[in-house]
């Protein structure tokens, strides 16, 4: 039997079983198991690089850690003041970051093992952010002042993008970590380049806010935005 889980808005997860053979299948639209986790809705998801771990981060103020094999919550990482509104694994899946929509609260940096809250970003005044990527030593959010890219492997302050107008929702690194792709309320999709901080292209054809951008062809960079 494969699993599939679902998010919702309402704060529940649920777990659907799908069969790969006929006879094992369930009737359509059974529903098998409904964790109940945030106590609001849930804003953002991530599914960690080996499939073994989901993390989920809403009104609640929390971030939790559930198992995909069993759809269980396995911890919840307690810490921000604001919604949370993002979270993105580190490229190994030991590391997860999380953000809010409360700019004191800044870029919070999770064990994902332990739950232990390992660093705090210190963000700019009134940056609210909305979306988080992280890849190698490069974590990048997007603020209501711009994409801000911090190097863990220094002290120095953020490298800002500007271009979108207004609050960047969705953001992704490239599979090599050189290149960046970001959506926001003003309907465009934008590319990056990270070392030079260069916008290197836009589309605009969307006709609506854009919520969520994701690549599905690694080599070449190519993408989807919804």
């Amino acid at each position: 039997m494969k699993w599939h889980r679902r998010l919702l808005s309402s704060g529940c997860a649920l777990l659907w079983g799908l069969s790969v053979q006929a006879a094992e299948a369930p009737a359509e639209g059974a529903r098998l198991v409904v964790q109940i986790g945030h106590l609001e809705a849930i804003n953002t998801l991530a599914v960690a690089p080996d499939g073994k771990t989901i993390a989920t981060g809403g009104d609640d103020h929390s971030v939790k850690i559930w198992s995909f094999s069993s759809g269980r919550e396995l911890r919840t990482l307690a810490g921000h003041q604001g919604k949370v509104s993002g979270v993105a694994y580190s490229s190994d899946g030991t590391q997860l970051v999380s953000v809010s929509q409360e700019w004191h609260d800044g870029v919070k940096i999770w064990d994902v093992a332990t739950g232990y809250l390992a660093r705090t970003i210190t963000l700019p005044e009134y940056s609210s952010c909305y979306a988080v990527a992280f890849h190698g030593m490069h974590v990048a959010a997007g603020c209501l002042k711009g994409i801000l890219i911090w190097n863990l492997a220094d002290n120095s302050a953020p490298q800002v993008l500007h271009g979108h107008q207004g609050v960047i929702s969705a953001i992704r690194f490239s599979a090599d970590g050189k290149k960046l792709v970001s959506g926001g309320w003003d309907k465009t999709v934008r590319l990056w380049d990270v070392a030079s901080g260069n916008q290197t292209g836009e589309l605009s054809g969307q006709g609506g806010e854009i919520y969520s951008v994701d690549h599905y062809c690694p080599v070449d960079f190519k993408f989807i935005s919804l």
